[in-house]
Parts: structure tokens; C-alpha cells; sequence
């Protein structure tokens, strides 16, 4: 199977690697020439193992494919909006909500996937798995080819089908929505939320908040806490994309927060305040 992968980002580098693993062929879509040149000519590498059984170009669905594995940060979505969904499966793999709609207005049956894994690039073709996790995904219908090839991946990148995607997806974004924020206002590890009283207090409040708006129990923070512990080592991504100057995606969690909350007629103030304090940070520094 032919699969495009729009995004030459660590997931999609990292989702590239494990499908030819998986005996595919790759095609990636990359916002820069030059890294779509040098994947043409070296592959990818993950860790110590080279996987060459793709192609890559930077102009966006040019190449003709079986199915599509959407890589994109959240705010280079409307690129792809704009450009029109392929007449074929896609996947979505994106951090955060409220594309949701969007996608299902291009597209009949749409899937979508909440991704834990940890990746870094560390330069163009190269990837590192940092952290084993897993692949939650779902849609109307898992009965097309591209749910069919990455649910038969094999650990440690095997993929599970849920029925309601909806559900995995809000408990995801509200991990994010507590620790992403928060690390990057202390400019830390994730275990700064289980070592600083006032993180952990400020977490509690967006934990709680957050909840409530989203329609989730209170018994949701043992995941979130679970969560923190298992990753705490890492940095969020939020943490570097403000470490690297590149835009942070506050917007599709944090914010998608407060829009939720202004349409059920709700406050969703700590994540408001917090969102204008990065503002300010990310403005200062």
C-alpha cells in the first residue's frame, strides 16, 4: 500500500518509519525542498535502522497515493483544508481538538487517532523514539484500507480502534491542556507539576475546570496524574516549540477550551488567564 504522509515533523517521520517496517510504500509531503531532497537521497533513519522505501516532494498532495496520514502541527491545518482532502482514507493525527467538523465537511468518513508516543527529530531524516505509548484511533467506519494497515502494525507502534474517537480525544487534550501550559510558564520537565506545590495546585484548578466543560469526571485526573508520572522525564511539546521559537499550538488546546465554554454559556477563566500569561511570556522574552 502507497501512503502519503503530509508533515515531515517527528510523528511523521516516526508514523513513516514504522509503516515501511510494516512492508509500505512512503510518500511525504514537507513544507521545505531541502528536507524533502535529503529524505529522496538517505531515507529515514530511527535510531540505528534505515528505512528507504519512500519518496518525498514539498508540494502538497501531488503524488498519487492509497491513503493519507495527516502530520500537520493544528494551525497548518488550514493549508491543508485549503488545498482539499484526497479522495481517499485519511488519518488525522493532530494534538487538540476542533478540526473535527472541518474535516468531516471534506471528507465521508474521516479518521482521526490520539497518538502518546514520544519522537524527536534530530535533523531532517532522522527520528528517535523517546517514549513508548500508544494509538488510539476511530471514525464512522474502520472499513477501509488505511485502518486496516495501522491496525496491523506490531508493538511497540500497534494501534487499537475505539468507537467513540471522541471521548479518547477530550481525555487526551485535557492531559495536554494541564501540562503543556504549565511546563512551559515554569520552562520545565513535566515533573515539575509533581515537585512545586503551586504547579501541582495551578494543575488541580485546569484539571478541574477543564472537566467540567468537557464533560469528563473528576476521577479523570488518576489518568492525568498517571500521565505526568509516566512522562516525567519528557518535555512537552508545547515546551519546545516555545524553547525553539516556533508557534505553540495554545490555540487548539487550551483555547479550544475556552471556546467550549463560552458555547455552553461557561467560564473557563484559569485557561483564559493562562493562555494571556504564555502570551506575555512568549511577547518578554
Amino acid at each position: 500500500m502507497k501512503i502519503g504522509i503530509a508533515g515531515g515533523g517527528a510523528l511523521g517521520l516516526l508514523f513513516a518509519s514504522y509503516l515501511m517496517e510494516g512492508g509500505h510504500k512512503i510518500h511525504i509531503w514537507t513544507r521545505s525542498p531541502k528536507q524533502a531532497e535529503v529524505l529522496n537521497e538517505e531515507g529515514i533513519t530511527r535510531e540505528n535502522n534505515v528505512y528507504n522505501n519512500l519518496t518525498a516532494s514539498s508540494t502538497l498532495f501531488e503524488e498519487n497515493v492509497d491513503a493519507v496520514i495527516i502530520a500537520v502541527k493544528q494551525y497548518d491545518l488550514t493549508e491543508v483544508f485549503d488545498t482539499g482532502l484526497p479522495d481517499c482514507p485519511v488519518l488525522f493525527i493532530q494534538n487538540g481538538m476542533g478540526h473535527q467538523d472541518k474535516a468531516r465537511e471534506q471528507h465521508t468518513n474521516p479518521l482521526f487517532a490520539v497518538v502518546t508516543h514520544g519522537a524527536m527529530k534530530n535533523a531532517p531524516a532522522h527520528v528517535t523514539h523517546t517514549g513508548l505509548g500508544e494509538i488510539i484511533m476511530g471514525g464512522s467506519s474502520k472499513a477501509n484500507p488505511l485502518a486496516h494497515a495501522m491496525l496491523a502494525l506490531k508493538e511497540p507502534f500497534s494501534a487499537r480502534w475505539t468507537d467513540d474517537i471522541i471521548i479518547a480525544m477530550k481525555k487526551k487534550l485535557i492531559v495536554n491542556a494541564v501540562v503543556n501550559p504549565l511546563t512551559v510558564i515554569y520552562e520545565a520537565q513535566n515533573k515539575i507539576l509533581l515537585s512545586n506545590k503551586e504547579a501541582w495546585e495551578r494543575a488541580q484548578i485546569l484539571f478541574k475546570e477543564a472537566a467540567l466543560v468537557l464533560d469528563l469526571p473528576l476521577s479523570e485526573w488518576e489518568n492525568v496524574n498517571k500521565v505526568i508520572e509516566k512522562t516525567r522525564e519528557n518535555r512537552s511539546s508545547m515546551l519546545v516549540d516555545f524553547l525553539e521559537r516556533r508557534q505553540m499550538e495554545l490555540d487548539s488546546i487550551n483555547g479550544y477550551i475556552v471556546k467550549e465554554a463560552e458555547r455552553k454559556g461557561q467560564k473557563a477563566s484559569a485557561h483564559e488567564n493562562i493562555m494571556e500569561e504564555i502570551l506575555r511570556k512568549e511577547k518578554d522574552r
